[in-house]
Parts: C-alpha cells; sequence; structure tokens
C-alpha cells in the first residue's frame, strides 16, 4: 500500500507529528494543511526562487520585475544577517514551489539597546500552481517565531494588495497588525531650487582609518532613530556578505567645522538585486519616446525600453539629527551629486512619514511610493514599549 504513496505521504504516514508541527528532518506539517509541506530554502530552489522574486508586479501602467539575479541567497544576506527563507510544498506538486517567505534577523536598536529584530519579507505566492491552505499553512508556521509578546516587522507598498491582504487584515489565528508609520520612498531625479552650499559644512569620502568614528557615530544616532541596524563598518572591511556590493569608499563623512554631523552611502545593488521594466501599458508605450523628451528636459524619471533596468543608487545610512531639517538637505544634495557624477540619474531613499526631514522631500524632483510600516505580534501591542519621541529608520536598499 505504501508503494503508491509519494516520500513525503510516507514520511508523513511513518512519523508522527509533533505538536509544533517541526518533523524531525526540520521540515513544518500541520493538521490544519494536512497536504503541504515546509522547509528552508536550498541551493536547488536558486531558479525557482528567482523566478517567484521577479514575477512582474503592475505599477502606474507599468509591468516591472523585482529580479535577484543570479542568487537569491547572495541577495537575501543583504537583507539580513541570519536569512531564513522558507518554501511552501505540495505532496501532489514536491518538486514544484507553491509560496515562500523570508523570516529573516538582524540586529537593530530599540529604544537604545541592540535586538534581533525579524522582518517579514519576500511574500510570493506561485500563480501558476494554486493551491488551497496556503495562507493557513504560513499562519500556523509563523507562531514559531514570535511567541508570547515577540513581534515581527514589515513594510508593504500600498499597491501590494496581495501582501497586506494576508498581513493586514484582523483575523482568528493571525497575528494582530499594528501600524506604526506610513513610509515614503522616493526615486529623486532632480532639484526644484539651487540652495547654497553652507560654508560651515565639508564632506569627506570615508576611508579605512574613518571606520571607528562611522561605527560610533552609528551607536549616537541610535539616540534619534528606532530600528536603525547595528550597523557595524569593520564588517564592510571585513567583506562580510550584508555588505555586499558596497566599498568604504561609497561612505562620506559630513563635517561641520570640523565636527562629525552626518554620514551617508551610495549603494549600487544591481549585480545582485535589479528593477526592470517588462512592459508598459500600450499607450504608454507609444507615448515613451516623446514622454522621454520631456523627462530629459525637466529632470523627471526616463522610461527605459522594455527589458532594461532602472538605473539608481540607493541611499544608505544617511545620518544626522533628525532635526536638523537643512543638514539632511545639505546631505541629500550632496549625495545626488555624487550620483550623477557616477553616472546615474536616479538616487532612492525612505523616510517615515513621522520624521522631521521628510519635510525636505517637497524641494526634489522624482517619483513617491507610499508604504506601511508595521509590526505583527500574538501578545500585546508592541508600539506601547517603543519610545515614541525616537523616528522610525528605515533602510529601503533592504527591503
Amino acid at each position: 500500500m505504501t508503494a503508491d504513496l509519494s516520500p513525503q505521504q510516507q514520511l508523513q504516514q511513518s512519523t508522527p507529528m509533533p505538536p509544533s508541527g517541526f518533523m524531525p528532518d526540520g521540515s513544518f506539517r500541520h493538521p490544519a494543511a494536512p497536504q503541504l509541506m515546509m522547509r528552508l530554502a536550498d541551493i536547488q530552489d536558486n531558479d525557482q526562487l528567482l523566478e517567484l522574486i521577479s514575477a512582474p508586479m503592475p505599477s502606474n501602467g507599468v509591468m516591472v520585475g523585482m529580479e535577484r539575479s543570479p542568487s537569491y541567497f547572495n541577495a537575501t544576506q543583504t537583507q539580513y544577517t541570519d536569512p531564513q527563507p522558507w518554501v511552501i510544498f505540495s505532496d501532489e506538486h514536491p518538486n514544484v514551489i507553491m509560496a515562500m517567505y523570508n523570516i529573516g534577523e538582524r540586529p537593530c536598536y530599540v529604544n537604545g539597546q541592540v535586538e534581533q529584530v525579524r522582518y517579514i519579507g519576500d511574500l510570493r505566492v506561485n500563480t501558476k500552481v494554486r493551491g488551497k491552505g496556503l495562507v493557513r499553512m504560513m499562519m500556523k508556521h509563523l507562531p514559531s517565531f514570535i511567541q508570547g509578546d515577540a513581534y515581527v516587522q514589515t513594510l508593504i507598498l500600498s499597491g501590494n494588495t496581495a501582501a497586506r491582504e494576508m498581513l493586514h487584515q484582523s483575523r482568528s489565528g493571525f497575528p494582530q497588525h499594528y501600524e506604526r508609520d506610513l513610509i515614503e520612498t522616493l526615486t529623486m531625479t532632480g532639484l526644484k531650487s539651487k540652495v547654497a552650499k553652507d560654508p560651515s559644512l565639508s564632506f569627506k569620502t570615508a576611508l579605512p582609518t574613518d571606520v571607528p568614528a562611522m561605527s560610533d557615530w552609528v551607536r549616537q544616532m541610535s539616540a534619534h532613530f528606532n530600528f536603525l541596524p547595528d550597523y557595524h563598518f569593520e564588517d564592510l572591511l571585513g567583506g562580510e556578505p550584508y555588505w555586499r556590493g558596497l566599498n568604504i569608499n561609497d561612505f562620506t563623512l559630513v563635517y561641520r567645522d570640523q565636527v562629525l554631523v552626518g554620514l551617508f552611502g551610495l549603494w549600487n545593488q544591481k549585480p545582485f538585486k535589479q528593477t526592470r521594466i517588462v512592459d508598459y501599458h500600450r499607450l504608454i508605450g507609444v507615448a515613451r519616446p516623446f514622454y522621454n523628451i520631456f523627462a530629459q528636459a525637466t529632470e523627471r524619471m526616463l522610461l527605459p525600453k522594455r527589458g532594461e533596468l532602472v538605473p539608481y543608487l540607493m541611499l544608505h545610512s544617511a545620518l544626522c539629527d533628525p532635526a536638523d531639517v537643512a543638514l539632511f538637505d545639505q546631505m541629500v544634495r550632496e549625495a545626488y551629486r555624487q550620483t550623477k557624477a557616477r553616472g546615474q540619474r536616479a538616487l532612492c531613499f525612505s523616510l517615515s512619514q513621522h520624521d522631521p526631514r521628510v519635510a525636505a522631500n517637497a524641494a526634489y524632483k522624482g517619483e513617491r511610493i507610499i508604504g506601511h510600516h508595521a509590526f505583527h505580534s500574538y501578545g500585546q501591542n508592541p508600539l506601547l514599549s517603543f519610545d515614541a519621541h525616537r523616528v522610525s529608520y528605515i533602510e529601503c536598499g533592504r527591503v
């Protein structure tokens, strides 16, 4: 009789299911979805993971693919210091990934102390393989990682209706959703007006000898920001994968009268993370050449050809006193000048709408999108434990 069963079904029959749902081999099953199995992704899954991640998403008449070529595992190491990508299979299709999500960790400052913060990312469902119970399976799996009053962090774009329907609704068995901020992500393509450079400021390209001061600056900034990663620039010099695509000379130190007051970096992620134009709505495709003439003259976002990558750099660790909006504006203008000097047209960064520095965005041209920054817990509301005077730090380059 067992000869007619798949290997997964034979294992399920021969091995009693532990109450938690975790099997002796580390996989996860649950009676709520007995036909499904979850396990940590491995290198053999790379091609399927890349296909799932790059599935086109519509945005204002444009089909965009968010790629992680050539290796999902290299890319996810820049999102988490401890990535934990889980995949779902069915007994009927044991070699086809039906869905995935990552619930990895990274050390962040919370109320001035370093904690391991879990972040849910890369939530994808394979639309080619329809299956029942996928969401239910994930929700049975999730409590193992956020027990008691523990929480996970998410940042979901307003247009990502599938993820919002899953995580932002109150349903039995789901963790409660607590929204902390709306997030504004700007892909900056120009300046609306010129501002005189502050003569008291100087900008210095970072050197290896600056690393101790840079790491110390991050610790100082934890007095102003919550969820700020515990950046150790020593790890950048050591080639840690969390810093993939970055060199020490990608960073700039900002001094006012020889006192360190700011820090920022420029991050080229194209070797491991790309945004590609898959297709345009027919009318946009026809108008694209004419629009690009207008966009070139007015410093707006150019529309690449179908199949081409969107050119931009990410702003990394733009750290200064959030109350000093004028300083931040000077930092962004210098970062944008460097971006253009490196042959790129756009600079991308995210700010909480509670961050005083978001006011500076009114002086910049570009495309804005809104996201929802939230926390999820089966226990008490985690927002009650966060210092409301600290600004949420958002690193869009790791979302």
